[in-house]
């Protein structure tokens, strides 16, 4: 099969993130990265690929020549690490393979990467086999190198996975893809609701693994803690309780489930990745005060916590000058570079404290100063701000309205107190 007209390559320019300068916007990178056809002028790649996107590019062929036409970001999908451009010229010379969803094990099944890795500007076919399946992805010994995320991994020309390249450590004859599936069930199902931004469903709860056979069941997870703001709340599902099942299917003791659409079980923690907001879970569970196993629907959605997402992509602001100083939002993305940032062990311990709790705390901190504008410049650079102008910063709408107005002052998390001219 050709797969010139199927798979394309994309080149992005990047905006590089400073979080010890934010407001640097001048510094950027590019990188390449494989996506495959889904639809006329519509393709699907890993997110990562086109996050923070500046420019995108994709190589594709239009009257049999092979030519760069710019794309746009239509959706991404980031619990999945999948996002879906879309090309400005539609009519282009293409080819939409069918999918298939893996079900059930079979020792030896070959598949393909298809792909442009290491910058390699022609398509590249590895063979291999289905080695595993770990952490709801399809895990395979086909060479998977920089520049193949976003590719399909091929089955018989059928699509079942997206591939991701290899994890961090990973040999390098071990990659991992999104099983199609997990795509699927947002984009065929779901398409007229789409948003930008497509956040999977979560139950927002902590549990223990049933080690010890609590109540005397030989299955099921312990509630341990649960979010204020968890759908769990609305079905009387309380701490101490057992969690024993899931659409009929039993949870182990190492906290796992099967379902009928992937080959492995599934971790109980990573559930949602597998549904949609919208969609309608029978939880089984066993009642501490009441004694009783009740079966409850619980219709899923997306909540947000205070450590917020960080998507360059949003109309949301995350970084914000008022005076000459700048106050950054922490967000996940600063818990993953938290060691990028210039701060003292202390400060980062100190940052990091404030999400150990489920219920975790909305976090802005000094993240920079523009010394042109300052009188006075010995503020706090990376510290945890409290209140603002005497307002405390509980959410991040409160931050909003706050810097609607000139600074007067501040506090930081150790009671400490600027003022600010």
């Amino acid at each position: 099969m050709n797969f010139e007209k199927y798979v394309v390559y994309i080149t992005v320019q990047k905006k590089d993130l400073d979080l010890n300068h934010p407001l640097n916007v001048f510094s950027n990178s590019q990188v390449t990265g494989t996506g495959f056809y889904i639809d006329k002028g519509i393709i699907l790649t890993c997110y990562h690929v086109v996050q923070n996107s500046l420019d995108i590019m994709v190589n594709v062929f239009k009257n049999n020549e092979n030519i760069k036409i710019k794309a746009s970001i239509k959706h991404i999908f980031p619990d999945d690490d999948l996002a879906v451009i879309e090309l400005e010229d539609k009519e282009t010379d293409h080819i939409i393979l069918e999918y298939e969803i893996i079900k059930t094990k079979k020792p030896n099944i070959e598949v393909n990467t298809i792909g442009f890795p290491l910058n390699s500007t022609t398509v590249k076919i590895n063979k291999g086999i289905i080695s595993g399946f770990q952490d709801s992805n399809i895990q395979t010994d086909s060479t998977l190198n920089s520049g193949n995320s976003g590719g399909p991994l091929i089955i018989n020309n059928k699509v079942i996975g997206i591939n991701q390249s290899k994890m961090s450590g990973e040999a390098s004859n071990t990659g991992y893809a999104v099983p199609i599936f997990r795509f699927l069930t947002l984009y065929k199902l779901k398409n007229s609701s789409l948003k930008l931004i497509n956040n999977k469903p979560n139950l927002l709860f902590k549990y223990q693994l049933n080690k010890q056979k609590f109540y005397n069941f030989d299955c099921g997870v312990r509630v341990c803690k649960i979010h204020d703001s968890s759908v769990l709340h609305k079905h009387s599902i309380e701490v101490d309780d057992l969690i024993l099942k899931i659409n009929n299917s039993k949870i182990d003791q190492e906290g796992k489930i099967q379902f009928s659409f992937f080959p492995e079980k599934i971790i109980l923690h990573e559930i949602g990745l597998w549904f949609t907001v919208g969609d309608t879970l029978t939880i089984t569970y066993y009642s501490h005060k009441s004694k009783k196993i009740i079966d409850v629907k619980i219709l899923l959605s997306y909540t947000e916590t205070n450590l917020l997402e960080y998507y360059t992509e949003s109309t949301r602001q995350y970084n914000f000058e008022n005076k000459g100083l700048v106050f950054s939002v922490f967000t996940n993305y600063h818990v993953d570079e938290i060691k990028e940032i210039n701060m003292s062990l202390h400060s980062k311990v100190k940052l990091l404290s404030r999400f150990l709790d489920i219920n975790n705390k909305f976090t802005v901190y000094l993240s920079d100063l523009i010394h042109s504008k300052l009188n006075f410049t010995e503020y706090p650079i990376n510290e945890i701000v409290t209140h603002i102008n005497s307002k405390e910063l509980v959410s991040y709408d409160v931050l909003v309205n706050i810097m609607k107005e000139p600074i007067t002052s501040f506090i930081t998390v150790d009671n400490s107190i600027y003022y600010v001219k």
